[in-house]
């Protein structure tokens, strides 16, 4: 999928702000955490990964591509997965899982979840 240049910008920016200010608090895998409209949830321990489920809830009815970025502790993007494009209707709440078994991180990748037309980018740091 073919990412804008405003979107990886965007995931550029979340994933370098300092720890402190990540949307969602840092903490190793097995972890959540919320921003505005948009949900994070990790499965797996330490610093291995079984899925990221991102959940979605839109304000109004739209079409739009979520995905899940991953930086290093430097703010290099090390992936940039699409959850794909979907229509997403006002009132409910989506779903959408990157299912990755065994995984492995570094300590301190930042993962976040992402839709560039919805509020909200929440991240954990692995760790």
């Amino acid at each position: 999928m073919k990412r804008s240049s405003s979107f990886v910008l965007t995931c550029a920016l979340a994933a370098t702000l300092p720890v402190g200010l990540l949307p969602a608090a840092e903490s190793s895998a097995s972890a959540s955490g919320c921003s505005s409209n948009v949900c994070i949830y990790i499965n797996g321990s330490g610093t291995t990964v079984n899925y990221i489920t991102s959940t979605v809830t839109p304000n109004g009815t739209i079409t739009t591509s979520g995905a899940v970025g991953i930086a290093n502790s430097s703010g290099t993007i090390l992936v940039d997965h699409g959850l794909g494009s979907h229509r997403l209707v006002s009132g409910h709440t989506y779903s959408y899982t990157w299912n990755k078994p065994n995984f492995s991180f570094k300590k301190g990748d930042i993962v976040c979840t992402l839709w560039p037309d919805i509020p909200g980018i929440p991240c954990e740091t692995i760790g």
